[in-house]
Order: C-alpha cells, then sequence, then structure tokens
C-alpha cells in the first residue's frame, strides 16, 4: 500500500528488477563466506552475495529498493561410497 500510495504515479510505467551482488570478502567467520562467480572479475571468488529487488520508475529513471537478501547456500555433505 505503501508504494502504491508514495511511490507511484497514475499512468506512469514501472519495473520491478532484481540483481545479484557479490562483495569480495576474506576471513572465515563471517556468516555466508562461499565462493561466488563476480562478473566484473570474471572468476569465481571469496565472497558474499545478496539479491536485490526494486521497483524502477521509467519515467524518472530512479529505483527505489524493495528487498534485500542475502544468499547463503546450503552446505551439502558429502558421502564418500566404498565399493567392496
Amino acid at each position: 500500500m505503501f508504494i502504491k500510495t508514495h511511490l507511484t504515479k497514475k499512468g506512469s510505467i514501472y519495473l520491478l528488477g532484481g540483481d545479484e551482488v557479490v562483495v569480495s570478502k576474506s576471513g572465515k567467520h563471517t556468516y555466508g563466506v562461499d565462493r561466488f562467480y563476480s562478473s566484473i572479475q570474471n572468476q569465481v571468488i571469496k565472497s558474499l552475495a545478496f539479491l536485490n529487488l526494486s521497483l524502477i520508475s521509467v519515467e524518472t529513471r530512479k529505483a527505489y529498493p524493495l528487498s534485500t537478501q542475502q544468499i547463503v547456500r546450503d552446505k551439502k555433505k558429502v558421502v564418500s561410497k566404498i565399493k567392496v
């Protein structure tokens, strides 16, 4: 309701955009540190990753952030198979 009454104008065009942001990070004790692909460095790096959603006004060329969420991967359990 807030977005509809305070951010939008009747008759204007808006887009919903999403983007993953990768922030390089060193260290072992930061929550969510993993290896993610960085398009800027063109390789997989030790980093944090966030997914951002924004409402974009085509008319004013402004973006209004709606949500930011950290991407955390579940650690897969490595199961070794022993052949007899």
